[in-house]
């Protein structure tokens, strides 16, 4: 059985525009991109990584930085998400898939691990840490068999099905599928914690984490989370930016729109 990691990636952010070949550490010759890379292959169950990128002109450089350090690349859709990941998963032979995204520089290997051994052991269709958020956001990833991706693929018909890869399997027909959830052990229990990189401000919160753990990328969550209890001022750096959500109907955005209101303190002025 081939487990692969296909890596979503493209320069065309709408909040920060390149931010996978941002150099991470500061001033270093390596990106964003190829610290998610050389994190997720530390896995011990991980046989093969792709970066799945787009077909647009603007992901050249992605694939020529990835054809330069021979990681293996997809190019699909940029808009069918879902469609880019099942086209890949088949064009590698993957039985079962891991989904990672680029903006996730901080992924643990050992918390990918952990997904995986739970994902066979409870024979799971899929398996994520983020439908109950115990960990820190930005350590997000998913586990499903390429049998599961087959069967969305072939019958999500929505648009936040296809934009978002697997919200047709937790979302939209969970009686479906076999779904499983690894939560954070207590040491390693932080959802407020926002290590994930949307804007300028999660940048200059990744910099200063690289800088404060040495730098090299070998950190893991244990090390992330005591580096945030010891100096709280790091929270502050990106406490204002707003994560996006997945939207199903009217009801949702509506929910979502005051929640956003209420992080900017603007909910009273339609009271």
């Amino acid at each position: 059985m081939t487990t692969g990691c296909i890596i979503q990636t493209r320069m065309t952010s709408s909040r920060l525009p390149g931010k996978v070949l941002l150099p991470l550490p500061q001033n270093s010759g390596t990106s964003v991109l190829e610290q998610v890379v050389s994190r997720v292959r530390k896995s011990q169950h991980i046989g093969k990584v792709i970066v799945a990128t787009t077909t647009n002109s603007t992901d050249d450089p992605i694939v020529a930085l990835c054809e330069t350090l021979k990681i293996d690349v997809f190019r699909g859709s940029e808009d069918n998400v879902l469609e880019r990941y099942a086209e890949c998963a088949n064009a590698f032979a993957l039985d079962v898939v891991v989904r990672v995204t680029s903006d996730c520089p901080c992924i643990d290997w050992r918390v990918l691990d952990e997904m995986i051994e739970l994902h066979e052991k409870g024979d799971y269709d899929y398996t994520s840490n983020n439908q109950q958020r115990t960990f820190p956001h930005g350590l997000d990833a998913e586990v499903f068999s390429n049998k599961a991706l087959q069967s969305a693929f072939q019958d999500a018909t929505q648009k936040y099905e296809i934009e978002h890869v697997t919200p047709y399997i937790y979302k939209s027909c969970p009686e479906k599928f076999r779904i499983g959830q690894l939560t954070a052990t207590p040491e390693l229990h932080a959802p407020e914690i926002r290590i994930t990189l949307d804007t300028p401000q999660d940048y200059l919160l990744m910099k200063a984490v690289f800088d404060l753990l040495g730098g090299t990328g070998d950190f893991v969550t244990k090390d992330i989370v005591g580096l945030f209890h010891m100096r709280s001022w790091l929270y502050e750096i990106n406490q204002d930016v707003v994560q996006k959500a997945v939207c199903v109907n009217l009801d949702e955005e509506l929910d979502e729109t005051l929640r956003l209101l209420k992080k900017q303190d603007l909910h009273r002025a339609f009271e």
